[in-house]
């Protein structure tokens, strides 16, 4: 369910990133939002990797910056 409700909210931020350098791109400001959308993708797949290797051990987690859409 955590990881669910990680993914949801990335999703959210790479298509609102994704719409705004697109968009950007038109008024020559896109190369802006390029870096942070290159940083949610690096923040997330750390998240994950690490919330990974706590389940492996057995360990119950929440992913930070997670918002909780699935109860």
């Amino acid at each position: 369910m955590q990881s669910l409700n990680h993914q949801i909210t990335f999703l959210l931020a790479y298509v609102i990133l994704g719409a705004l350098t697109f968009v950007g791109m038109f008024f020559c400001v896109g190369i802006l939002f390029i870096i942070p959308l290159i940083g949610a993708w690096i923040t997330s797949l750390v998240f994950e990797i690490l919330a990974s290797m706590q389940a492996s051990r057995g360990e119950w987690t929440r992913i930070p910056f997670s918002f909780p859409f699935v109860k």
